[in-house]
């Protein structure tokens, strides 16, 4: 891992195309869907999303999961981004 990685975006790294676009379209599916919820709201609602998937599948809490991470919000909002510019 280098030091511009964190655990999340590894994780999320060493999956497959298909395997992130469902990975994903699960955290899409948990978010609150309202008109009156801003554009930032809705990226941190998936970026949560993702870091509990992260977190199961890693066998730790998600706040187990944060405390490993130097900025747990950036790096969740960082591997979101990871993986709309991995095109999925």
């Amino acid at each position: 891992m280098t030091t511009e990685q964190n655990i999340l975006e590894s994780w999320l790294l060493e999956k497959g195309a298909s395997e992130r676009q469902s990975i994903l379209q699960k955290a899409s599916n948990a978010m609150v869907k309202s008109s009156d919820v801003p554009l930032q709201g809705l990226m941190e609602q998936i970026a949560a999303g993702l870091v509990s998937q992260c977190a199961e599948e890693l066998g730790l809490t998600i706040m187990e999961l944060q405390q490993l991470l130097k900025t747990p919000r950036k790096d969740a909002l960082r591997m979101l981004v990871t993986v709309v510019k991995s095109g999925e």
